[in-house]
């Protein structure tokens, strides 16, 4: 969990967000997780609570070009673009429980930010699941999900 601000249509919001898993191939992939431990390969993923995220962990880039390169230097490029891009719907998924849409999200993490919350609330991220079961850390390197 860590303090972000979190761009949203015409606002920013001061919120924590989980742990995120970066996975760059031949599109860039983004996952949450639980807890404060560091990934194992049977670390169950979760959707990336943000805007613009679809089913498979990637995101609506807009125009912005990404490196297709898999190359170190390219990390903090991958990793602004899914920080710092401004979150303007809800891409193809749902991505945490409790919420309906994409105005619930930006509400969501409204009420985090009044609370001034410290971590972000585990209990309420997705899990994403690929044929019914956990989607995990090495399965997603492995290709699937």
């Amino acid at each position: 969990t860590m303090l972000r601000n979190t761009q949203f249509r015409g606002e920013i919001i001061k919120a924590p967000i989980p742990g995120l898993i970066y996975l760059a191939g031949g599109v860039l992939r983004c996952y949450a997780y639980k807890g404060k431990s560091r990934p194992t390969p049977e670390t169950e993923l979760h959707f990336a609570p943000l805007g613009n995220t679809y089913n498979n962990g990637t995101f609506c880039s807009g125009n912005v070009n990404l490196p297709r390169e898999i190359l170190i230097e390219n990390i903090p490029i991958w990793q602004r673009f899914v920080l710092e891009s401004t979150n303007t719907h809800g891409g193809g998924v749902i991505p945490l429980k409790g919420i309906k849409d994409f105005n619930e999200l930006v509400q969501f993490y409204r009420d985090l930010s009044a609370k001034q919350a410290k971590k972000f609330p585990d209990r309420c991220l997705k899990l994403t699941e690929v044929k019914g079961k956990p989607l995990t850390l090495k399965a997603a390197i492995n290709g699937e999900g």
